[in-house]
């Protein structure tokens, strides 16, 4: 058995400079606090990796999409050259339009690709075929409905991009209303 204190003993036991021992939950204490001071160490340095991975993927993305665009921007400004000068030489070599006959109400142009019908009336059975934006027209009659639409009848002169399969061919002439088409122009 321990011997018991003296309570005499009090300086010798709590002074200020006296060594103490802690004891197991001392010890505890202090592994647990280091471990989650290494714990903190390498959660923060893992997170500053992913952080420096993710700023790096976003650099590479910003150049890679900023050689794309350029690129893009090459391919179109060549294009465009290449169509300027195709349509240079087209213009050079293809010879003015004829005016429109004096029995037509004008020219004009598609500037909605919708139906070419065989009569001014909405259903399956008047469809002969597509026109196209920009397809030039020749309007030769034109006719209101009581419903207040406007129709057309054009003859189908020129053909711009290549739009739909179901195209009708040039020369063909059919019924378009009026939301299709540019007002006549003489």
């Amino acid at each position: 058995m321990p011997p018991r204190l003296d309570p005499r003993d009090w300086e010798r036991l709590f002074s200020p400079h006296v060594h103490r021992r802690g004891g197991i939950l001392r010890a505890l204490a202090n592994l647990l606090l280091v471990g989650v001071v290494i714990a903190l160490l390498f959660g923060g340095a893992f997170l500053g990796l992913r952080l420096r991975d993710a700023q790096i993927e976003a650099r590479i993305a910003t150049v890679t999409a900023a050689v794309a665009t350029n690129e893009v921007l090459i391919v179109l400004r060549s294009t465009q050259e290449a169509r300027n000068a195709t349509a240079t030489v087209e213009a050079l070599t293809m010879p003015s339009p004829a005016p429109a006959p004096a029995d037509s109400l004008g020219r004009g142009t598609v500037i909605a690709g919708g139906n070419l019908r065989s009569e001014p009336l909405v259903v399956p059975e008047t469809v002969l075929g597509q026109i196209c934006v920009g397809d030039e027209v020749l309007f030769l009659q034109e006719q209101n409905l009581a419903d207040g639409v406007r129709w057309y009848q054009i003859r189908l002169l020129s053909t711009a991009a290549d739009c739909a399969p179901e195209r009708v061919p040039v020369e063909t002439v059919g019924w378009a209303s009026s939301l299709l088409l540019s007002p006549p122009a003489p």
